[in-house]
Parts: C-alpha cells; sequence; structure tokens
C-alpha cells in the first residue's frame, strides 16, 4: 500500500516540486504488505520470535470492520506508546519511512476457514 501518513491533526505542507510523485513534501514508499491470517497468536510468533521483527502497533479498526491489524518491521524504533494498540502509535507507524507488514487477522472465523484459494480459484498469500 502507498499510504496517506498524516491524519487530520498533522498534515504535512503540500509541496509544489514537480519532481516529487503526487506532489509529496518527501518521497513516497511503500507503506505496507498486507498478509491475512486466521491464526493471530502464531503468526505474531512466527513473525517476531522467527523473523526476528518488531511488532510496532496493533489495531481494531471498529465494527464495520471485524478483524485485527498488527504491524511488523524490522527496526529497533520504538514507539511513541507502550500500548502497542493506542491512537498515537498508529500515525507514528504510517509515518516510518520502511515497509511493514501488516497482519490482518479476521475475528470469528469459521474453523474450516481458509486462506489458500479465493472464489476465484486463485491462490492467496496467508494461513
Amino acid at each position: 500500500e502507498l499510504l496517506q501518513d498524516t491524519f487530520e491533526d498533522n498534515f504535512g505542507e503540500i509541496t509544489e516540486n514537480r519532481e516529487l510523485p503526487l506532489h509529496q513534501p518527501y518521497q513516497p514508499n511503500i507503506g505496507q504488505i498486507t498478509i491475512r491470517s486466521s491464526d493471530a497468536e502464531k503468526t505474531c510468533k512466527f513473525y517476531s520470535e522467527v523473523l526476528g521483527m518488531k511488532l510496532l502497533c496493533t489495531e481494531i479498526p471498529g465494527n464495520r470492520y471485524p478483524f485485527t491489524l498488527y504491524f511488523f518491521a524490522y527496526t529497533t524504533d520504538e514507539p511513541p506508546n507502550a500500548d502497542l494498540s493506542a491512537v498515537e502509535n498508529r500515525a507514528w507507524t504510517y509515518q516510518r519511512p520502511y515497509c511493514q507488514i501488516e497482519v490482518q487477522c479476521p475475528h470469528n472465523l469459521p474453523a474450516d476457514h481458509s486462506f489458500q484459494t479465493s472464489a476465484l480459484g486463485g491462490t492467496r498469500l496467508g494461513h
């Protein structure tokens, strides 16, 4: 995903520099790669313990979206709030200059649910 990395209270100035794509005040980067998982515990353990990535932020987007998001990256950066679900960590996470893995874990999936194939027969990433 290319992200809008500022929220309404902290928008950056738009530049007239036509050299930068989308007239951003800085170079855009790929912000996140999203992966879906049906097992949050196993997936978080894999990214943190096996791959050595740091969990930067967690988010439950609300009742409209019944899933939890976990954001991982290779970094030594520390989020501004030790409570990884704190709102200020969301904007901070989106503003990191490096790519992150966003793990999306839907709530209340049936026991036999699989992310391995789509309705169109294609293979999906996730576990």
